[in-house]
Parts: structure tokens; C-alpha cells; sequence
């Protein structure tokens, strides 16, 4: 009980500095597992919480008996999916990836070690933009043009808007710039319209819709 404990590797520690501890006193056991050449892994990360403004990047930093695990590979898994990582000189490896509304649990793995974090996404809000128009009733195909954006301001592409006229229901889908063109057939007579422009929302956005007068001379 007076001897050291020595280990193959040359290290070694004191059997009655640990048995005799008393009172408040205490024993890091990963002092131990270092010794034997085990190593205690831990991550440090922070759940996200935000608003859907693209992709999500998920940083996460490894720690080996709080050492910087560096130039590693670690395997980030969400929704069922792997995605493989890599620690730079610091430790800290990041998951850039986009997540629709919702609530996703990220798993990061690394030397048979897991950390679980959790990342909630609320849909951003969606706008519509849409103008008066005035079309010639011998135009065979009017088209009416509407652009969508986030509540940021920026373009919302490909997301599917419907426009109502007359009882009929067009449909047409944003490009890159969030401009959506719908091609309106078979409105002749003259008069005054109501045209009805709704996005339904997806998993990102949340819905929205407006109101413009069509004027057909």
C-alpha cells in the first residue's frame, strides 16, 4: 500500500495517496485511464435555437482528458443520416447542414464516445408581393408576375404559388430570384378581377398571401 502502482508505459502513481483520502479530498480517475492509455472523451457544444435562415452550422468541440482532439474524424448523425467531420488544431469540428422546421437531434461521435445536441428551427416568415395589372382582352395569354421573399428580404425559390381569377386557379413556381410568372388563359371579357396570390408555406416557410386588383380592357 506504500508503493507506487507502476505501468508498462513508465507512469505510475501512489496506492495510499488515493486510499487515504478523506473529508472533502478527491481522486480524478482519468488520471488513471491516461496512465493505462485510456482517454476520457468529451465534447463541448451548445444547442441552436433560431429561425430558418439556411443552412445550420452545428460546431462542436472534442476534448481527450480535456485536450484538443485535433485533425480527427468524428461522424456527425441527423435523421438518420451520417455526415463525416474533421477537428482542426483546436478541437472543434463543425456540421454545416439545412434543416427544414422542427425539432432534429444531432449525434456526434468520435472513439466510441457520443454527444447528443438538439436544434429547433422555427419556419421564417414569407411575403408576398404582387401588383394591379391591366391587360388587353385580345391577349390570348396574360402574364402576371408576383415575387416572394423571407422576412429578411431575401428570394424564396421554388416554392409553389397559386393564383385565383374568375373562378379559375393558376399555378406557377418562384425561380432564383423568388419571381414567380403565372400565364392567365382564357380571360377575355372586359372588366375588373380580383386576382387571389397564395404561398401555402413548406417546411421553411410559413404561408401568405395578397390581394390585387386585374383590370381587362
Amino acid at each position: 500500500m506504500n508503493s507506487n502502482m507502476t505501468f508498462g508505459n513508465g507512469t505510475s502513481f501512489n496506492i495510499s495517496s488515493i486510499m487515504n483520502m478523506t473529508g472533502n479530498g478527491t481522486f480524478d480517475i482519468s488520471a488513471i485511464m491516461d496512465m493505462i492509455g485510456g482517454k476520457k472523451v468529451t465534447f463541448e457544444a451548445e444547442d441552436i435555437k433560431q429561425t430558418y435562415s439556411g443552412p445550420v452550422n452545428f460546431k462542436i468541440r472534442v476534448l481527450e482528458s480535456d485536450k484538443p482532439v485535433s485533425q480527427q474524424t468524428v461522424v456527425f448523425t441527423v435523421n438518420n443520416k451520417d455526415y463525416v467531420g474533421r477537428t482542426d488544431k483546436d478541437g472543434y469540428a463543425t456540421l454545416s447542414i439545412d434543416l427544414a422546421a422542427g425539432t432534429h437531434y444531432v449525434y456526434t461521435e468520435y472513439n466510441n464516445v457520443i454527444g447528443k445536441n438538439k436544434i429547433e428551427i422555427t419556419k421564417a416568415a414569407s411575403k408576398l408581393t404582387a401588383k394591379k395589372k391591366t391587360f388587353k382582352a385580345k391577349a390570348k395569354t396574360k402574364k402576371y408576375a408576383i415575387t416572394l421573399k423571407d422576412n429578411n428580404g431575401k428570394a424564396i425559390k421554388s416554392a409553389k404559388v397559386t393564383l385565383k381569377v374568375n373562378d379559375k386557379t393558376f399555378t406557377a413556381k418562384t425561380n432564383a430570384n423568388g419571381k414567380a410568372t403565372f400565364k392567365i388563359k382564357k380571360l377575355t371579357k372586359k372588366g375588373k378581377y380580383t386576382a387571389k396570390i397564395k404561398f401555402a408555406g413548406n417546411g421553411y416557410y410559413s404561408a401568405s398571401n395578397a390581394s390585387k386588383k386585374i383590370t381587362v380592357k
